[in-house]
This record gives C-alpha cells, structure tokens and sequence, in this order.
C-alpha cells in the first residue's frame, strides 16, 4: 500500500513538471510579447494634453506668486542678562555683572513679497508625453529693530582686545536681511487618466538653485566689560554678513487631478530634489566710536576704528529641496478642444534644507532651513 502511494505521488509529480516544462518553452517567451504588442493598438491610459492638427503642441504660461519668506528660526539677538547698572568698582562687577531676567530671542521677521513665474513646455508625439522649463524669481528683504531693552548679540563678537572673552551687549540695533532667489526647472511627465474622474501625473527632472543671501546687524549704544582692561568700555558694532549659494540635482514626483467635471478639478503637485551644491561665506565685523581714551599694547582705543573680523570658507553639500502645491484648477477648451486656456490657483510651500550657512565664531551654526510659502496664480495656453 505504501509503496503504491509512493508510486501515484512520484508520477503526478512528473507529469506536474514536464507539464510546467512545456508550458514555459512554449507560452512564456512570448508572453511579454504578445502583452506589448497589444498594448502598441490599445490605448490603455489615454493621455490629456490638447493636440491640434496644424498647431505645434506648445504651451506658455506665467504665474504671480505672493510667497511668505523666512530663513527658518533665525535667532539675530537675545535679551535676559546684562552688565550694565553693575557696581562702579571693577572688582565688584566681575562678581555682581550677571543680571538675570525674564528674556527672549529676538529673530528676524518673516517676508511677504511678489515674484514670477515662466514657463514654456511642449507636448511630445512619443506616448502623449510632454516637457517644460521653468524659471522663478523672488526678492525678499526683511528690516527689523531692537529697542528698549538689552540686547546680545547670538552671532558673538571678535575676540581680542577689548573683548577678552567677556560680555558685550548693546541697547538698540538694527538687522536686514536680503535674499535674491532664482530657480530653474526642466521637467518630463506624462499625464493619464487611470479612472474616469482621476488623472495622474508621474514626472521628472533636473532642478537648479541659486541664491545670494545678505545680512547686517548694527548694534549701537554697545558696552563691553574688558577684565584685561579693568573697565567697561562703550560703542558700536556691526556685522556684515554675504552668501552665495549655487546647486543643481534631480527633481521627482507626481501631479494629481480629481476631476469634479470636466473643466474644474482639484490638484496637488509634489516634487523632491536632491541639491548638490556650493556655499560661499564672508563675514566682516567693524567696531567704531570708542569713547575712552585708554592705551594698551600702544593702542589707543578711543581711535580704534577698523575691520575686527574678515573670515570667509566654501563648502560643498548635498541639501534637500521639498515642493508641493494644492489647489484648483479650471479649464477652457476652444476649437473642437484642440485650444486650452487654464487658470490654477494653488497654495505654494517649497523647503531648502540647512541653508542658514552665515559664519559664527563660537557657537554652533544652527541648521535653519529657508521655507517659502504662499499662493501661486497661473495663467496657461496650449496651442
């Protein structure tokens, strides 16, 4: 019995793999084949763009942006501790100088500016794909001022005579902050409907960025407490900070549209890019209007009035760039719908990572990133 149930378990066995054998030398090569084949006659996911019979298949279009701007939490000065209404005596103010108070940081306010965007693309004959380029530009400049309180400067001073490692802080200031944005983009997609109301939108690309940042704070009414010096000593202070950014990498993502009708939709565009790039920095301190008349080192520091700090350094990196949008979308079709003429609107958030790359001299440098968001208007035509 045992030995016949080996032997019906061993022949069905066989016959299951001649019959896979076969099967696969004779059906499977020309699987795939057959597949695309029929798919070169059957249009399966059928393509979206205008196509007009004597037209060109190209289309333009310009968008207004109104865009937020802010270099992440970017922290420029800081109040709650002081050496000022310190004890007269100079061995008294090196034990009592530490006033504590309830403080805050006082960070550079955020940009609401208009840029552009322009855009020229083409639909392709090869699968119903199509390409574009496009190119944004964007001003922002931020101005703010620090009053009635005491301040201390988050980017430190130099260190030297008369600031021998010790506190400085100032009264009054003011910081301005300006960033010259520019971006280019190519980008190939093909947009599909994969159901009867959603259309889907696989891309990808390069993107460029780049960028010139600058940045200045003017600390005045300044007292600075030398121990080498024995004495509190008064001023101005600034700071003069320039960088210039430059980075290029390969954007990808997808675009959906949930078609409400035929002419109206809901859209969402999003887009990563790896930016691999090069930042240069330069920093130059001035400290001007020294009152006291004291002399050390044959310095006499009441005409101590010069460049304290010029330092400079590149580095090379990879940042991440995010982008999406969402928004609405509607259509006009003319001409048997070989025209479009669309209009989107779209709220806008784009993400540079650590891109606050100024000089500090002591503290670690902060990994803010530059974020904008705001809303994008676009104006379309296909021909």
């Amino acid at each position: 019995m045992v030995i016949m149930k080996r032997t019906v378990l061993s022949a069905f066995f066989g016959i299951t793999l001649m019959s896979s054998c076969c099967f696969s030398q004779e059906n499977h090569p020309m699987h795939y084949q057959q597949t695309y084949d029929k798919a070169q006659t059957k249009l399966i996911t059928p393509t979206t763009s205008p196509s007009v019979d004597r037209g060109v298949d190209v289309f333009i279009s310009g968008s207004v942006i109104y865009w937020n701007s802010r270099l992440g939490d970017f922290n420029v000065v800081q109040s709650g501790h002081s050496i000022r209404d310190s004890e007269s005596n100079f061995s008294n103010l090196i034990e009592t100088d530490v006033r504590t108070s309830v403080g805050d940081n006082g960070s550079h306010s955020s940009s609401n500016d208009l840029g552009f965007k322009a855009k020229v693309g083409i639909a392709l004959e090869h699968d119903g794909w199509d390409s574009f380029i496009e190119y944004t530009w964007l001003r922002p400049k931020t101005t703010d001022h620090f009053k009635d309180d005491t301040f201390t400067s988050t980017m430190d001073h130099f260190r030297g005579i008369p600031f021998d490692h010790n506190v400085a802080d100032f009264s009054s200031g003011t910081s301005e902050w300006k960033l010259h944005f520019n971006s280019a983009l190519w980008e190939l997609g093909r947009s599909f409907f994969i159901s009867p109301k959603l259309i889907l939108r696989p891309h990808f690309g390069l993107k460029g960025v780049w960028t010139t940042q600058r940045f200045e704070l003017q600390e005045n009414d300044l007292q600075v407490r030398s121990e080498l010096l024995g004495a509190i000593i008064t001023g101005s202070y600034l700071v003069k900070q320039r960088q210039t950014y430059w980075g290029v990498g390969p954007r990808a993502g997808f675009n959906t549209s949930w078609q409400l009708s035929k002419n109206f939709s809901i859209v969402s565009i999003w887009g990563i890019t790896p930016l691999w790039g090069n930042f240069e920095a330069k920093r130059n301190d001035f400290l001007t209007s020294v009152d006291q008349e004291l002399d050390i080192f044959n310095i006499r520091l009441d005409t101590l009035n010069n460049e304290v700090v010029k330092m400079s350094f590149k580095n090379h990196n990879v940042n991440m760039a995010y982008d999406y949008q969402i928004g609405f979308r509607g259509d006009a079709w003319f001409d048997d719908d070989n025209y479009r003429i669309r209009i989107q609107i779209t709220w806008e958030q784009q993400l540079l990572s650590n891109f606050n790359q100024f000089i500090y001299i002591e503290k670690t440098k902060p990994t803010d990133d530059l974020a904008f968001q705001g809303v994008t208007a676009e104006l379309r035509f296909d021909f």
